[in-house]
């Protein structure tokens, strides 16, 4: 690979949890990853008709029912079917040795033709697990698949080409993005967001003054970069000698946003790579001064989602 002059380039807004961020129109999200409160990890499946939906769920349910449990009965512990449509939930012991406070709960919906999947755990409390099950059913409720190029407008939680509609609250939420410029494969991208607890982590530079850097490296840039909408954050970019003898970037830009959950003001970061190959290291296709554009170009475009006023 070796550097091509960018005489322009188009940028494409992508929704991603609350946020918006620009990114060249040729950049693709080729991994996606996504929690929020009370579902575990989200996994989906694209292209699922309700036939394969029942079998995949019964599958499942097979495997975990064929499997006796030393404490009595077998690994399955319930088969839930829930108010929304197509919607299932598995409760399941962890190990067939063990019975304990929590279960596994794998809640599955068919949604459009996308097979959503909460890899969730719940309470072993008849009370605490009737809640937990009623609440799963009402965020199925509140999904919906997201068309191509669609920026939303419902207040929400966007993630894989979808949205939860919720209310505004503190909550635990989290989603990480990879993408890479298919006109540049060399050049990937990284967006992530998650909130907070009761504190935050310690802040971008000052996390970087305890590690080591590459011989070779230098530092085009590097101190605080606040958001557009005033809230603090930092930066530090870097060119990278990698030991091949190939010259990459690496640029970070953080902000540690709030504590106590609230997903209006995570933690979020920003990351671009360049020189990535496939079987290796190689040279960037972008120039310093360009990569510092594009950059600059992202950074300035990362701002919460407009939305129309929630529903009370």
């Amino acid at each position: 690979m070796c550097i091509r002059p960018v005489d322009s380039w188009e940028m494409k807004p992508h929704p991603i949890g609350r946020f918006l961020v620009d990114l060249p129109k040729e950049a693709v999200i080729a991994q996606w990853y996504q929690r929020y409160q009370g579902t575990g990890r989200i996994c989906l499946a694209a292209n699922v008709s309700p036939k394969e939906f029942e079998i995949t769920v019964n599958t499942r349910a097979a495997e975990l029912n064929s499997v006796a449990h030393e404490k009595g009965g077998t690994r399955l512990e319930k088969d839930i079917k829930l108010g929304c449509p197509n919607s299932r939930i598995l409760l399941s012991w962890e190990n067939k040795y063990f019975k304990g406070r929590y279960l596994d709960a794998n809640a599955y919906a068919l949604i459009g033709d996308t097979l959503y999947k909460f890899e969730a755990e719940t309470d072993a409390d008849p009370i605490l697990q009737k809640n937990h099950m009623d609440y799963i059913d009402g965020l199925f409720s509140a999904i919906r698949p997201v068309k191509p190029d669609e920026i939303p407008t419902d207040y929400g939680f966007c993630f894989d080409q979808s949205i939860l509609v919720d209310q505004p609250r503190t909550l635990v939420e989290n989603v990480i993005t990879k993408a890479i410029w298919m006109d540049r494969p060399d050049v990937h991208f990284s967006f992530t967001t998650i909130t907070n607890g009761k504190t935050t982590d310690p802040p971008l530079l000052e996390r970087l003054k305890k590690g080591n850097h590459y011989s070779g490296t230098r530092i085009l840039r590097s101190g605080r970069r606040n958001m557009a909408s005033g809230e603090m954050g930092e930066e530090h970019l870097e060119r990278i000698k990698e030991s091949n003898g190939t010259v990459g970037h690496l640029f970070v830009w953080e902000t540690q946003g709030l504590t106590n959950y609230q997903c209006e003001h995570p933690q979020i970061r920003l990351d671009m790579t360049t020189g990535n190959g496939r079987h290796g290291p190689e040279n960037s296709s972008l120039s310093d001064e360009d990569a510092l554009r594009l950059w600059d170009t992202m950074v300035n475009s990362i701002r919460l989602r407009p939305v129309a006023k929630p529903k009370a």
